[in-house]
């Protein structure tokens, strides 16, 4: 998802793409919580309520804390969407057969690659 930059302007597609493959980067390794944000990283890529790469306008705050949370559509869309797109299955099958095996790819072949179809 886009979020915002330092100055308070929104991230392009463009550049909110390049941050998760940074991230993605950065979370390959054995630890199992790194493996954990990854694959979600991944998954969240191929979901409607993510692609193409949407502005998070920060969900709902739980009261009396930091936290927030998606909405009830961005969260039904997140968990009933992912397991009817093949793609986010080869691709996250594909991660961890390759992080298994030590041959990781570069990050953008596991994320879904929507730039194409996109304007920023």
């Amino acid at each position: 998802m886009r979020g915002r930059k330092p100055d308070g302007s929104l991230q392009t597609f463009a550049e909110a793409y390049q941050v998760a493959q940074n991230l993605l980067q950065e979370w390959i390794t054995p630890n199992p919580a790194s493996i954990a944000a990854a694959v979600h990283l991944i998954q969240d890529s191929y979901s409607p309520a993510h692609a193409p790469y949407k502005i998070w306008d920060g969900g709902y705050r739980i009261p009396f804390t930091n936290v927030d949370l998606p909405g009830p559509r961005h969260a039904w869309l997140d968990e009933f969407s992912r397991h009817q797109q093949p793609d986010v299955l080869v691709a996250t099958q594909q991660f961890l057969r390759d992080l298994n095996s030590n041959q990781m790819a570069y990050p953008s072949s596991y994320l879904n690659q929507v730039l194409s179809c996109c304007k920023p």
